[in-house]
């Protein structure tokens, strides 16, 4: 029987995400995310070159209400800015 999961990897953080945890998600571009989910890879461990920081420029840090600190609070006003776009 199949059971669908996921990983999130981390990696050592950008310059946004710096500013809040020394850790972040590795951000896969669409052609390096095929390349990382082809189970044919010639030399798997060469795909760690994969795991690196996303490109600063590739984020943008929005504050958010506190509530998002709360996994009982679930709902889309999560979503919406708290103040002012930081980069």
């Amino acid at each position: 029987m199949w059971e669908t999961t996921f990983t999130i990897i981390t990696t050592t953080a950008n310059a946004v995400v710096g500013q809040y945890h020394d850790r972040m998600p590795v951000i896969l571009a669409d052609r390096d995310a095929d390349d990382w989910m082809d189970p044919r890879a010639a030399d798997p461990l060469a795909l760690k070159r994969l795991l690196v920081p996303a490109p600063a420029d590739l984020l943008i840090a929005t504050p958010v209400s506190p509530k998002v600190n709360n996994v009982h609070n679930d709902s889309p006003e999560l979503l919406e800015p708290a103040g002012q776009t930081l980069r």
